[in-house]
């Protein structure tokens, strides 16, 4: 539908209120607007506009380069600020037109204070339950995107079962190219989950299928390998029909800032699995996102980035590492490497073994004992 902005008039004292709160929630660089709009029957409208990403193809790039003008800011040493004007092809904006909007749709992008709140079950019944109930907005777009009456062409991957089933689609925030900013969503099938909170050890098989097959999805579509990518649910949700988000790591804007587990073992006899996924079945139940890798299926050098790691470490014959997680523990003795690799992670060793060996638990000592793991 084409939408003739002209006849729109605009509150900039409004949408100046709201823009504050855009801005936190995806960059502090003005890369996104807010504008509330009015139609001459009195029907309100919200525009989000956002900044395109750049195109890495060389002709492009070329072109960008042939036809920009500098305008100097400042100068310090070998340091320049500059002002860059390019040609207007090169510097289109994304947007959304929302239309018409109500007062709770207005609300939802108004600048708003933030407070973190302890919710009990009890408070979950009492007070939030009715809130949602009361004042959910319409969830129409939902049902006709998992009913295939609109946006098919977003659709990335469809398991239809109606238990465990959903869909798999590209995120009205992402282009749909620029793989560095991917956003996409798996919406559920099933109707009545509105939000973890409904959640139970029954929905586990729905998880673990949404959890595979999205990230085999994404990997066979664009390329992007499982500990490439971020999933993860919000609490409270901008609409309440059960989904999970799935994102590029390097997308830092839109990671959200939750508790992340990654529990790595090394096992011989299949105990360290064990325990491992143990506890990442013990994180999920109190909400933390927990991943669960072997000690070698994981790319250690990239476990600086993590926030908290937990080894769970077995010992085998006369105090070796176990056969999964030789690999790892070499690469870690390199003297190459900094001493202070994981020294901004927080990290943790569950050493297991028998007390009756001479050298009991001697392998989650001499992982414990590096001086690479910082704290």
């Amino acid at each position: 539908m084409l939408v003739p902005f002209g006849l729109f008039s605009y509150d900039h004292r409004k949408s100046v209120s709201a823009n504050r709160k855009i801005r936190k929630r995806a960059d502090s660089s003005h890369k996104s607007i807010f504008l509330l709009l009015t139609h001459p029957t009195g029907e309100q409208g919200i525009l989000l506009a956002n900044k395109s990403s750049f195109s890495e193809e060389k002709p492009v790039i070329e072109r960008l380069l042939d036809t920009l003008k500098l305008r100097q800011i400042s100068q310090n040493d070998i340091f320049g600020s500059y002002e860059i004007e390019i040609e207007p092809e090169l510097n289109l904006l994304k947007s959304q037109l929302i239309f018409p909007v109500n007062d709770r749709l207005i609300a939802k992008y108004r600048q708003e204070e933030k407070y973190v709140v302890r919710e009990t079950p009890e408070l979950y019944e009492t007070v939030t339950k009715p809130y949602i109930e009361k004042c959910q907005l319409n969830l129409n777009w939902v049902y006709n995107c998992l009913k295939k009456r609109s946006e098919v062409d977003k659709i990335i991957y469809e398991d239809e079962d109606k238990k465990n089933g959903f869909v798999l689609m590209q995120d009205i925030k992402w282009d749909g190219k620029t793989l560095e900013t991917l956003y996409v969503l798996a919406i559920v099938h099933r109707h009545g989950i509105k939000s973890v909170r409904d959640l139970s050890g029954d929905d586990l098989p729905m998880l673990h299928n949404i959890h595979k097959k999205s990230l085999d999805a994404i990997e066979r579509k664009f390329g992007l390998r499982r500990d490439q990518v971020k999933c993860y649910f919000h609490y409270q949700p901008s609409f309440y029909h059960l989904h999970v988000h799935f994102i590029n790591l390097k997308n830092e804007f839109l990671i959200p800032l939750t508790m992340s587990i990654l529990i790595l073992y090394g096992s011989e006899t299949g105990t360290a699995q064990d325990v491992a996924e143990s506890l990442r079945r013990e994180s999920i139940m109190r909400h933390l996102s927990a991943r669960v890798y072997e000690l070698d299926e994981y790319a250690i050098n990239k476990a600086f980035a993590e926030q908290v790691i937990l080894f769970v470490v077995s010992t085998t014959g006369q105090g070796e590492m176990p056969p999964n997680m030789r690999k790892t523990w070499q690469w870690l003795l390199r003297k190459s490497l900094c001493t202070k690799f994981l020294e901004n992670v927080n990290v943790g060793v569950l050493g297991l073994g028998d007390s009756s060996y001479q050298k009991y638990n001697y392998a989650g000592k001499k992982f414990r004992r590096s001086a690479r793991f910082g704290h």
